[in-house]
């Protein structure tokens, strides 16, 4: 494996995930690089089909992509279903270099769930996030009229009640929930409640205030206030409810989202409605579209960015 093999693999780790679970294991076979579903990371109960899981390894592989291209290699993503299904990502010489500001965008991306300034995005920039998915067989799909902000609002206030309720969902968010600074260190994965302007606790009290903040009303209003605030949401909706097709969610996913960070607006996935089968429900018929389930909800708009998340040593995830 070369170093430039080893950027690559970095470049594939800094994509987001459900969780940020980082459900891949990566290795480099014959000159292309592999990225496989790592299960001991799934989430059963918020993610029974592995659909996000899925998702987010095409997020990986779309960084990958990129960045291979970047540093002039082929970068071509490819399905393999053999086993549970994995990415090869062509690492081959290509003819030249294709410079892109997605590239540069990369390192910068970062979850910025903090409110917005309700501006919405130009129509040149509406129109670059609508057609990232445009290749992929990925309807995007950008909600900015406020009537329909307003009942998204309601959408994401009712999921949060809803799986506050659920002790097992809400069992599982505990698990991956990091409300202290040395277990956010220690396991560099998770939801670590700093990065996201959240509650910071002494190690002794962690355990306490995280079944409180899985379950605390006031999260469900907050969330529906920041939904108000943003410049619009994008709803990412697959051909099928087939794995290879959720990876091609994910690479229009992150491409959407390093589209916004190039043009410096900022972006944060909303797990919550996606996560409750009634409000995804409820989303597809205000969308307008009982056929197909949304896959992923994305909130935009102007204000503050958001902090890096934590990442395991790539050590870690390397076969």
């Amino acid at each position: 494996m070369t170093a430039l093999h080893h950027e690559i693999m970095r470049y594939a780790t800094l994509a987001p995930s459900h969780r940020n679970a980082q459900p891949w294991m990566l290795h480099v076979l014959d000159g292309d690089l592999f990225i496989h579903p790592d299960f001991t990371r799934r989430a059963p109960y918020a993610d029974a089909d592995d659909e996000s899981l899925f998702i987010s390894l095409g997020c990986a592989a779309e960084n990958a992509g990129i960045a291979a291209r970047a540093l002039g290699l082929r970068g071509e993503v490819s399905f393999h279903p053999a086993g549970r299904g994995g990415l090869k990502i062509d690492l081959g010489a290509a003819r030249h270099i294709e410079p892109s500001a997605l590239f540069h965008a990369i390192p910068r991306r970062h979850n910025a769930p903090e409110a917005y300034d309700e501006r919405t995005p130009s129509a040149a920039e509406l129109e670059a996030l609508q057609h990232c998915g445009a290749d992929l067989g990925v309807d995007v799909v950008l909600v900015t009229h406020r009537p329909k902000i307003e009942r998204l609002a309601g959408l994401l206030e009712a999921a949060h009640q809803i799986r506050g309720a659920d002790q097992a969902l809400r069992a599982e968010l505990r698990a991956w929930t990091r409300v202290t600074e040395h277990a956010a260190l220690q396991r560099r994965d998770g939801l670590f409640t700093g990065c996201g302007g959240g509650h910071l606790a002494a190690r002794w009290l962690g355990p306490v205030l995280c079944d409180w903040l899985s379950s605390a009303p006031a999260n469900g209003a907050r969330a529906a206030n920041r939904a108000r605030k943003s410049g619009g949401f994008a709803v990412l909706i697959g051909a099928s409810r087939e794995p290879h097709r959720w990876v091609q969610v994910g690479r229009a996913c992150e491409r959407l989202l390093l589209h916004a960070a190039a043009m410096n607006i900022r972006a944060a996935v909303i797990n919550e409605p996606m996560e409750v089968r009634a409000t995804r429900l409820a989303l597809a018929a205000e969308l307008g579209n009982h056929s197909r389930l949304p896959n992923v909800l994305i909130r935009f708009g102007y204000g503050a960015a958001g902090l890096p998340s934590l990442r395991r040593p790539l050590g870690q995830v390397m076969r």
